[in-house]
């Protein structure tokens, strides 16, 4: 290279690598972004990407994409730090959901009574529920006729009925209690019949809401911390395990695959024919947001990069060979 050649490079290197720093950074951040929005408003999704590449993404980095292990065990590790962390202890669950965004939430459970009254009919319907509800109809029985209440002493007359019965058939709680239980689930399906209807009608709006009010009176004034005890740390560890072996699983199913297409090909009849700009609107990115982050990041990378010579060494490197 002549001697003309390497000053005319070193000027040239000199100037690219001033650009990217300080206050000559931000104008070029600015420059080439405002031009980059401005084009973007002329540029249609179908014009520069397809169906097919979008599909193809999801395909390679959501659906095949491995994810380790240490990504599984670090967001375990991150919830235990959320929830032992001592503003937790010091923060209420009223401090985090205001009182108006309660009031909405319940207006809205309230609203669904076609929901109420098919969780309603799935339970009563279901043969462990029917198991359960006789169990516990012949359990309270039992406890009626020969238990105290409260543990206090039984009524002289009962205790004394109780206990000539006990010594003229021996093994009577026994076999009253099989006898109960026997009947009750001879007569589950009426039980559980008539059981749907008065639940049906016992599950109205008010009640609902009833009982909202007085889940939300009972945690909103809890830390975060005490409303979140009954999980233990390895609980938490469990269920991030569970929903990642979950995931791993149900993305490779034929039901994910076929949503994702449907979501792509809905994506391009929307804004098939519209700018990106539009779509990048719609999103909520504006040119404004993207400079902050830019210079934010850009910033110190760009400076850290001169300071140990890579930058004017990269720099170099991409003009030398004009």
């Amino acid at each position: 290279m002549t001697e003309l050649a390497q000053a005319l490079l070193d000027a040239h290197v000199h100037y690219e690598v001033s650009r990217l720093r300080g206050a000559s950074l931000d104008a070029l951040i600015d420059e080439r972004l405002h031009r980059a929005f401005e084009w973007l408003e002329t540029v249609e999704l179908g014009e520069v990407v397809t169906r097919e590449q979008i599909v193809g993404v999801i395909e390679r980095y959501v659906i095949e994409l491995r994810v380790s292990g240490g990504i599984t065990e670090l967001a375990g590790e991150m919830a235990n730090v959320v929830f032992s962390s001592r503003v937790s202890a010091s923060t209420r669950v009223g401090d985090m959901v205001e009182v108006s965004s309660y009031e909405d939430f319940a207006e809205k459970i309230v609203s669904l009574s076609g929901v109420h009254q098919e969780l309603v009919r799935y339970l009563m319907q279901s043969e462990a529920f029917a198991t359960l509800a006789s169990r516990v109809v012949s359990r309270v029985l039992l406890d009626l006729i020969l238990e105290s209440d409260e543990g206090r002493r039984a009524p002289p007359l009962k205790a004394v009925v109780l206990s000539v019965v006990n010594r003229a058939v021996p093994g009577f709680e026994r076999r009253l209690g099989a006898a109960l239980s026997a009947y009750v689930e001879r007569h589950a399906a009426r039980f559980t019949r008539e059981g749907e209807k008065h639940l049906r009608d016992a599950v109205d709006p008010v009640w609902v809401r009833q009982m909202a009010d007085e889940f939300w009176d009972a945690v909103s004034t809890k830390p975060l911390s005490d409303a979140t005890r009954v999980f233990t740390p390895q609980d938490l560890e469990d269920f991030v395990v569970l929903g990642y072996e979950f995931w791993q699983k149900f993305r490779k199913t034929p039901y994910f695959h076929a949503v994702v297409t449907d979501v792509v090909r809905h994506l391009f009849e929307k804004y098939g024919r519209e700018s990106l700009a539009s779509l990048i609107g719609d999103m909520g990115v504006t040119e404004q947001m993207v400079s902050a982050e830019l210079r934010t990041f850009l910033g110190p990378l760009f400076e850290h990069a001169f300071r140990t010579g890579f930058l004017e060494q990269e720099v170099r490197a991409h003009l030398a060979p004009f």
